[in-house]
């Protein structure tokens, strides 16, 4: 009975606690705003935390939850996993893509090692065992970037007030707390 982000007001909703989901909430309530409802915390009834993805996906198709919040990836993966999914459940909608972490360093750090370890970080993909820990995080390879692919990332802070001068005066808005409500 879920068709637009209103049918959300007084449901269970399950998401993903993890810092690859970590603007999942923000993106939602943006959504909410745009569509002049209350942010997602006092629009549902109750929220749950899930450390795993498939755990979210899992309550909403045994109807423990009314609807989950996970990666596209994740999503994807399960449904890979077990068609049926994906026949059942209906995604409500889809974020644009967010750079979901970073590594940074001090730009102009300077050490007779960083060459090396640069060199080693941009490489690292191609070690089998390196990547296999990589892919443990879910990280397909590390590359040097100028901080442009964040913009969509920093308009989103920006558009609840997060981002930018609005996040000194309240850095909370439009996201309370993760450990409301759900597990911490």
């Amino acid at each position: 009975g879920i068709k637009s982000l209103a049918d959300l007001r007084g449901r269970k909703l399950t998401w993903f606690d993890n810092v690859r989901a970590s603007l999942a909430q923000r993106w939602v309530n943006s959504l909410l705003r745009r569509d002049g409802l209350p942010a997602m915390r006092q629009l549902v009834a109750e929220t749950v935390a899930e450390r795993k993805p498939s755990r979210c996906i899992q309550r909403v198709f045994f109807r423990n939850t009314d609807v989950c919040l996970v990666t596209a990836r994740s999503h994807g993966t399960a449904v890979e996993l077990n068609p049926q999914l994906g026949r059942q459940l209906t995604l409500l909608a889809t974020s644009p893509a967010y750079v979901p972490s970073v590594i940074a360093v001090r730009s102009g750090y300077a050490s007779e090692q960083w060459p090396a370890l640069e060199r080693s970080i941009l490489a690292a993909h191609t070690k089998p065992k390196v990547r296999h820990v990589l892919q443990m995080y879910r990280i397909d390879r590390m590359v040097r970037q100028t901080g442009d692919e964040l913009a969509s990332a920093k308009a989103l802070l920006t558009e609840t007030g997060e981002g930018g001068t609005e996040a000194a005066a309240d850095p909370t808005a439009g996201h309370p707390p993760a450990a409301e409500g759900g597990t911490p």
